[in-house]
């Protein structure tokens, strides 16, 4: 069919080349215009190393300086919550779980191709090989009070991993050609995905 825009209407969607279209920290701190971009890449890598590294580690070196004194009313009522439900000698385990989380976003954030398209096959190899370390982790160190809860989380690692591997497997049906065309393999993937998250919610 005929193209009935109106004349210049696409034009006026782009943003100007004459000053950058996002105006970040202008008018702050001195700053008569936007910053650059490199400028504003290093504060946001900037902010995600402070952020993600800075509180495990805020976190350890809180239990650390404070490991003798965790059966104290008063530091028990300020960080408790990051040690009582770990046996004594795994106080510090908090911080090894949002170290797994800081990886697991990492490779969700980073991994990518030069245009900034997601990279699939490596995310869940590398994902795969991140949760299948702290699976062995959690099995070596069983660090939680009470049993169920070290039984609960080995099983949603496991859970985790299993995911990914069929996710791994979709992506890999579909991009190979000798099974795209099969969607009885497809059909069986999927819905083994859907066993594995409905067996990880209960």
């Amino acid at each position: 069919p005929e193209d009935m825009t109106p004349p210049g209407f696409y034009q006026k969607l782009l943003p100007s080349m004459e000053r950058p279209p996002l105006q970040l920290f202008k008018g702050a701190f001195g700053a008569t215009d936007s910053l650059p971009y490199g400028d504003l890449q290093l504060l946001g890598w900037f902010f995600t190393v402070l952020y993600g590294l800075g509180i495990p580690v805020t976190f350890f070196v809180i239990l650390y300086r404070g490991r003798n004194r965790l059966n104290q009313t008063d530091f028990g009522k300020k960080f408790g919550y990051l040690y009582k439900r770990y046996d004594a000698e795994w106080y510090w385990w908090e911080t090894v779980v949002l170290m797994r989380k800081l990886i697991l976003a990492g490779i969700n954030i980073l991994v990518l191709t030069p245009s900034g398209s997601p990279l699939p096959v490596p995310q869940a190899a590398l994902g795969m090989l991140t949760v299948l370390t702290f699976i062995m982790l959690q099995t070596y160190a069983m660090p939680y009070v009470e049993i169920h809860l070290d039984v609960l989380e080995t099983v949603l690692l496991t859970v985790n991993y299993t995911f990914l591997f069929l996710g791994l497997s979709r992506n890999m049906l579909e991009n190979m050609k000798p099974y795209a065309k099969d969607r009885t393999m497809a059909l069986l993937v999927d819905s083994f995905m859907m066993v594995v998250l409905v067996f990880g919610a209960l």
